[in-house]
């Protein structure tokens, strides 16, 4: 369709120009036929840049999203060295208790077996 609309308009072209101008008609026509073709790459010039704006666009907001993304892992990682933090910091509190009744029970156990060889 697109095309049998182009050949409409270039074929009323040379026509009007044919007939109105008959000594340069021709030159005219070429002319015009050079601007009409100018004019539709211009266009499609146009329609591809609209679209590379419209992937920039869409490349933006995934940027975007990349970048929140890379933020809560960044404050994941933050909670998790916390967490961290907070476990060292409780074994390192509870360790001398609990080595303390470790080896009072490793003493009681090791007597009580010495009573029971004793006996």
């Amino acid at each position: 369709i697109g095309a049998l609309l182009l050949a409409a308009i270039v074929g009323n072209l040379f026509n009007h120009f044919y007939k109105n101008h008959k000594n340069n008609g021709v030159y005219i026509f070429v002319g015009a036929l050079v601007v009409l073709v100018g004019a539709l790459i211009g266009l499609v010039e146009a329609l591809i840049g609209f679209v590379g704006s419209l992937i920039d666009l869409a490349g933006t907001f995934v940027g975007f999203a990349g970048i929140l993304m890379d933020l809560v892992g960044a404050l994941l990682d933050l909670a998790g060295t916390l967490v961290d933090l907070v476990g060292v910091l409780s074994v390192t509190r509870l360790e001398p208790y609990i080595l303390k009744k470790n080896v009072v029970i490793c003493f009681l156990t090791f007597s009580l077996e010495k009573q029971k060889k004793k006996l």
